[in-house]
C-alpha cells in the first residue's frame, strides 16, 4: 500500500524506518502481553495478566535494539550524504535559507518563510543538525547520552514538520523505543523491581 501511494506523488523517506521496525516487530515476542493470543490464555486461566506483564524474555531486547541502532544509521547516513555531496558548503546556511522560503511559501509556512530572512540562524541549525546525525550513534554507545540526544531528536523532527511541512512522524512515534519501559512501569508500581520466570518465554532479566 505504501509503494502504491508513494507512486502518485513525492517520493519521501521517513516511512521506510515504521515498515522496517513493523517487520521487525513481527518476528519479536511482542505479542506477549498486548495481543489477541494472550488475551485468550489469559481467559483460559492459565496465566493472569499481572504474570504476563512481569515475565521476561532474553528475546525481547533485540528487536528494540535493532530500531535504536536503525537510527544510528539512518543519521550517519545523512550525514554521510551531506559531507560527501556538498561538503563543509553545505552547512554555509544559504541551502537551509533556500529550502525554508521554497518549502514554507509552497507549503505556507509563515515560520519558514521568516527564519528564511536569518542566515545567521540557518548557518547554526545546518552545523547543529550535521553534528546531531553524525554523533547520534554516541547514545548508543553511553546510553546516557540518549537523555540528551532523544528529546533533541524529537525537537528538531517536529521543528523540521512547522519550518518546512515536512512530516516524520513516523521517526517521532518511532523514537518511543528509547523509553525505558520496564523502568516506568516499576516507577508506576505495575510491576515488580524483579520480574518473574516465565518458562515459555525465557530466563528473567536481572533487574
Amino acid at each position: 500500500m505504501q509503494l502504491w501511494a508513494l507512486s502518485h506523488g513525492d517520493i519521501h523517506h521517513p516511512e521506510a524506518a515504521m515498515m522496517i521496525a513493523l517487520g521487525v516487530l513481527a518476528l519479536s515476542p511482542a505479542g506477549a502481553v498486548l495481543s489477541l493470543d494472550a488475551y485468550l490464555k489469559r481467559g483460559s486461566g492459565r496465566v493472569s495478566f499481572q504474570q504476563q506483564l512481569t515475565s521476561s524474555s532474553r528475546e525481547a531486547k533485540w528487536p528494540i535494539l535493532v530500531v535504536q541502532w536503525l537510527f544510528g544509521l539512518m543519521y550517519l547516513s545523512a550525514s554521510y550524504s551531506k559531507l560527501s555531496i556538498g561538503g563543509l558548503d553545505w552547512p554555509n546556511g544559504f541551502t537551509l535559507q533556500y529550502y525554508l522560503a521554497m518549502d514554507g511559501l509552497r507549503w505556507n509556512s509563515l515560520l519558514g518563510v521568516w527564519l528564511s530572512q536569518y542566515h545567521e540562524l540557518c548557518v547554526i541549525g545546518q552545523w547543529a543538525v550535521l553534528i546531531f546525525q553524525s554523533t547520534f550513534f554516541l547514545s548508543l554507545i553511553f546510553p546516557k547520552l540518549k537523555w540528551l540526544y532523544v528529546p533533541i531528536g524529537m525537537v528538531m523532527h517536529i521543528g523540521i514538520y512547522l519550518m518546512l511541512k515536512a512530516p516524520f512522524w513516523q521517526w517521532t512515534a518511532l523514537y518511543l523505543v528509547f523509553i525505558p519501559w520496564s523502568a516506568a512501569l516499576i516507577y508506576l508500581k505495575w510491576m515488580p523491581a524483579r520480574p518473574t520466570i516465565d518458562p515459555e518465554l525465557g530466563e528473567a532479566s536481572a533487574g
